[in-house]
C-alpha cells in the first residue's frame, strides 16, 4: 500500500492506494476526519487483521490547531474510524492539545492485535518533542 496527501493546503486528505505485485492499482481511497482542513497522511502498517493502519495529523481550520489523526480501514479500504471523536473499541482517532500542535510520525500494529504510533508536539517555537503511545 502506498500512503500519502492528496489535495492542498486547506484541503488535502490521507490518499491510500492498494497495489499488486505487478504495480496494478487495486483500489484507492481517501480520508479525512469531518473536518475542514488539511489532513496529511505520514505512515501506514497492515493491522493483524489484514487491514491497514494510519497516522498523520489533521489542520482543524476553525482553531488553527494540529491534531494527530489515527485513520483504521479494512482489507478492502473502508474507513473504520470514520470521523473525529468516534471510538473504535476504546480509542478516539485524534489526539493532541488545543493549545499545541501535534504530528503523528510512525504507526505499527503490534503482536498484542494493538497499535504503537509515535508523533511530536510543538509547545512554542522554541520547545519541539517527540512522544510515543500505544
Amino acid at each position: 500500500v502506498i500512503l500519502g496527501t492528496n489535495g492542498g493546503t486547506g484541503v488535502g486528505k490521507f490518499w491510500l492506494t492498494k497495489v499488486d505485485s505487478d504495480g496494478t492499482v487495486l483500489w484507492t481511497y481517501e480520508y479525512d476526519s469531518g473536518n475542514t482542513g488539511t489532513h496529511s497522511g505520514e505512515s501506514v502498517d497492515e493491522a493483524y487483521d489484514g487491514g491497514f493502519i494510519m497516522t498523520g495529523y489533521r489542520y482543524v481550520s476553525t482553531s488553527g490547531d494540529v491534531q494527530i489523526w489515527l485513520q483504521k480501514v479494512d482489507k478492502d479500504g473502508s474507513a473504520e474510524w470514520a470521523t473525529a471523536g468516534q471510538t473504535y473499541p476504546d480509542y478516539s482517532p485524534t489526539w493532541g492539545n488545543s493549545s499545541y500542535w501535534d504530528w503523528g510520525y510512525s504507526v505499527k500494529a503490534t503482536s498484542e492485535c494493538g497499535y504503537i504510533f509515535t508523533g511530536g508536539y510543538r509547545l512554542s517555537d522554541a520547545v519541539r518533542t517527540v512522544s510515543v503511545w500505544s
